[in-house]
């Protein structure tokens, strides 16, 4: 079961905030400049992500102040990324699904 919103950070928060859910301010970017100016947007702290191929922390960045912009697109090394105004939550809560095949035999599985 192929899942390109959730393939995507930009796609996934486009789409959990245009169904109404409460997401944070965020915009895409696509260069240091972009991000420079995304950062004195909505300000630091802030946390930019890479818009695919990360998970559980890996391919992000807390940016603490613009100074860091140019060293921390250059660690990221990408070409679309995500910035989010920093949300200091309480908890996580982390919910998984998957897909497990065997012989021919799937079936899909829930995790928390």
């Amino acid at each position: 079961m192929y899942c390109p919103v959730a393939q995507n950070r930009i796609r996934e928060k486009s789409t959990l905030r245009d169904a109404g859910l409460a997401v944070p301010e965020f915009r895409e970017v696509t260069t240091a400049e972009e991000l420079h100016a995304a950062v004195s947007e909505l300000g630091t702290p802030s946390v930019v992500k890479t818009a695919s191929s990360g998970y559980d922390g890996k391919g992000q960045a807390v940016v603490h102040n613009v100074d860091e912009v140019e060293e921390i697109w250059a660690e990221l090394a990408t070409d679309q990324a995500i910035l989010e105004q920093f949300v200091d939550f309480d908890c996580r809560v982390v919910c998984r699904w998957g897909k497990k095949c065997a012989r021919g035999h799937c079936s899909l599985r829930t995790v928390s």
